[in-house]
């Protein structure tokens, strides 16, 4: 039978949870069940995520967005309600944010860069990611949306031949100046910004915005199968996508 320590103690070390800096409290939030039958992978532990994992008898739910951010809360209305659901069917909390995106092989930015573009690259400043190219904007376009089930915001502001792409899971505007410096003719990230249109405009690089959900799907899969790979659990993606 496989316990929460083995499973959290892989994690812990895979993820590198104790050497990244983040404002998410990353590791296992929430103490439950020490045997682990069942696993739940899910991108945002919404209320919602956790009736659903409550329906599916999870033992162990897997997130990338958990439940506690910055200073701590007081644990009433909405805090109070998602702790209740986890702590009385006995499900176990982990969360991995900063650590999940910025991961080599298994990271949302990794897997981007694996799956719509079809290499890899290295990861640029504190989670952004480069990688050189040969394709066209169009082509990403198109991948991104058939791949990532997901609809593109594009700004063809630059060359639509790419040798260099730069991109950024979720809410990874911020790393739209490194890209440039870096010599991107795309960038690539989830939420939109206006800021970043200018800035993409100004400095004549294409800049797509395909959705801060649908970005982030990619690390919590490609950890599920990883876990499924180590472990005698039964892992299943909860799937809640969000149009943001």
């Amino acid at each position: 039978m496989i316990t929460l320590s083995e499973i959290t103690k892989f994690l812990d070390i895979e993820l590198k949870i104790a050497e990244i800096e983040d404002c998410s409290l990353n590791g296992l939030q929430v103490e439950g069940k020490t045997q682990i039958r069942k696993a739940g992978f899910a991108v945002d532990a919404s209320y919602e995520t956790l009736l659903s994992a409550k329906e599916a008898a999870v033992d162990m739910l897997i997130v990338h967005h958990g439940i506690f951010w910055g200073k701590q809360e007081a644990i009433s209305g909405t805090l109070y309600r998602k702790l209740k659901v986890l702590i009385e069917n006995g499900i176990s909390l982990y969360a991995a944010h900063l650590p999940l995106d910025i991961h080599p092989d298994i990271g949302n930015n990794a897997q981007i860069a694996k799956i719509i573009l079809e290499t890899s690259g290295k990861q640029i400043g504190d989670y952004g990611y480069i990688a050189e190219v040969d394709i066209k904007l169009s082509e990403v376009v198109n991948r991104i949306e058939n791949r990532l089930k997901t609809k593109c915001i594009v700004y063809s502001c630059g060359k639509e031949d790419l040798k260099k792409v730069a991109l950024s899971s979720g809410g990874g505007a911020s790393m739209l100046s490194l890209a440039i410096k870096e010599g991107a003719c795309l960038f690539i990230t989830g939420e939109p910004r206006l800021s970043s249109y200018h800035l993409a405009k100004e400095a004549g690089i294409n800049l797509i915005f395909c959705g801060h959900y649908a970005t982030e799907t990619l690390g919590i899969k490609a950890l599920s199968l990883e876990i499924q790979k180590r472990f005698d659990v039964h892992c299943l993606f909860l799937d809640l996508p969000v149009d943001i």
